[in-house]
């Protein structure tokens, strides 16, 4: 803090308790006085704690934390509104789950439980409550789970002549539970019935 020329105590912009030594002007005077800085009303939401890359259908971690702001950007703890979470950017068309609206705590709003359920690069969060302003996260990706399914994509069902190559060649497409291509898997062909 400061102190202006009316002798009035300006308080710094971080809330906190402060031990200011006070000096006169004419001599060496001086003694301590003892201010608590608290923080003033919310005006603004901000990501404390990011999404961060995760798996389709899997709870993102560590939990996403969401903390309301005063002007001087010091937590509000007076605040105990609700923080709801939707879509900044939603490149893979995904659905968010879990928890998206919860009640902040002493000005602050955790989301432990959402995840989104379709692999794509780039999607961010908004956070938002009534008036304040609100926040967009930085960008994080998905991807696709575990395989569960394998389909033929190309090449069922073709005829053609005893002995010739047929013209389009065989392809499987291997997807997770929610429908995500998985990338990277080693195909393993066999002729198990006909010719």
């Amino acid at each position: 803090g400061t102190i202006n020329g009316s002798g009035l105590f300006i308080a710094g912009g971080v809330a906190g308790t402060y031990t200011n030594t006070v000096q006169a002007t004419s001599g060496a005077i001086s003694g301590t006085a003892t201010v608590t800085v608290t923080a003033g009303a919310a005006t603004q939401l901000k990501f404390t704690t990011q999404p961060t890359n995760a798996t389709a259908a899997t709870a993102i971690a560590p939990v996403i934390i969401v903390t309301a702001k005063d002007v001087g950007n010091n937590t509000a703890s007076g605040f105990v509104g609700n923080v709801t979470l939707t879509f900044g950017a939603n490149p893979g068309g995904a659905t968010l789950s879990g928890t998206a609206t919860v009640a902040a705590v002493a000005g602050i709003a955790s989301f432990n439980n959402i995840s989104l359920n379709k692999a794509a690069i780039g999607y961010t969060l908004n956070a938002a409550s009534g008036a304040l302003t609100p926040d967009i996260s930085t960008a994080f990706n998905i991807t696709a789970g575990p395989p569960t399914t394998i389909a033929v994509s190309a090449g069922q069902a073709q005829s053609g002549l005893v002995s010739t190559v047929l013209t389009t060649p065989l392809a499987v497409l291997v997807t997770d539970a929610n429908a995500n291509p998985v990338a990277g898997r080693t195909i393993n062909w066999a002729v198990i019935t006909g010719g």
